[in-house]
């Protein structure tokens, strides 16, 4: 599923810098930066819900609902993405390219062409670091979210469950707003690195919040918080990653590599969160997850090629 959809995701990417004038980069980055807070509120109300409540499909089709999500949900989900894929293919095209000259193929070269020099393209290499570490340090927490919540906040196992769902939902509805708000105005203002800087950096340092108020109001605060932080950093970084690519003959090829600082740490997360449980407990993930998305933040200022 990882290799499938994160395939999917580079390519999909791609076409924004092909087809988005330079202007309205941050526009377009915020709309594909929504994609993954409503995506996450779909699949909740898919797959069941939030649950402990009647917002899933148990409230929407009555008694057929419970086994039509605990069922069938993971099929309407594929099924969703068939036809996203579809509708994106049929109503947006891709340009004839066939008259264009082509570069005869080679192995050696299309392997090669992975590997992009930092020496040669500095902002390029800043831009994958930056966002490689405010992910890491998002999905470092939220790998661990209901453990966290069962065994750091001591929430009761009968709330445990929608206690996960309603912050969920919370975050990715903060998400959301941020997103919509945040890449129009990088447009109008003309500048994307402040808003890439101050808004991975407040997410960093949201992250710290539940180390010091460990208690459900401070799990709520902290999906508050880092879920507009999240989704003002998802709304202006890509626009941030167009303008340093190195070559437009490349933009597909180098948009699937700065993929690796999202799929990476959704793989790498789960691990390291088990490491660091174990050395400090639960406690410790908060100030290492914070750690690692402020050196991630802090990063984006050394791109230099972009305001």
């Amino acid at each position: 599923m990882q290799f499938i959809m994160n395939g999917y995701q580079a390519a999909l990417t791609a076409a924004m810098p092909d087809r988005v004038p330079v202007a309205r980069y941050g526009t377009f980055s915020a709309l594909v930066g929504l994609g993954v807070p409503l995506g996450t509120i779909a699949a909740a109300l898919i797959i069941g819900g939030v649950p402990g409540t009647k917002f899933g499909l148990d409230g929407v089709i009555g008694g057929f609902g419970g086994r039509f999500a605990g069922e069938n949900g993971y099929y309407l989900t594929a099924a969703v993405i068939v036809v996203a894929a579809l509708v994106f293919v049929v109503l947006s095209p891709d340009r004839d390219a066939r008259d264009l000259p082509r570069e005869p193929f080679s192995l050696r070269e299309f392997l090669g062409g992975f590997w992009v020099s930092p020496r040669r393209h500095p902002d390029f290499g800043w831009a994958f670091v930056s966002r490689l570490g405010v992910m890491l340090g998002y999905f470092i927490v939220l790998t661990y979210n209901l453990y966290l919540l069962a065994d750091y906040i001591k929430v009761p196992p009968q709330e445990l469950l929608p206690t996960v769902g309603f912050l969920m939902v919370v975050n990715a509805l903060c998400t959301v707003a941020a997103t919509v708000l945040l890449g129009p105005l990088a447009d109008r203002v003309g500048r994307v690195k402040p808003f890439v800087f101050a808004s991975g950096t407040v997410a960093a340092l949201a992250l710290a919040l539940p180390m010091l108020w460990p208690t459900q109001g401070g799990m709520l605060t902290y999906n508050i918080v880092g879920g507009m932080a999240f989704g003002a950093y998802m709304a202006v970084d890509i626009a941030l990653i167009t303008k340093v690519l190195p070559r437009a003959a490349d933009v597909g090829k180098d948009m699937g590599v700065i993929n690796i600082a999202n799929a990476g740490p959704q793989i790498l997360a789960p691990t390291l969160a088990g490491w660091i449980v174990a050395a400090g407990g639960y406690e410790a993930l908060f100030p290492v997850a914070a750690a690692v998305s402020l050196v991630g933040a802090l990063g984006v200022l050394r791109v230099r090629s972009v305001r």
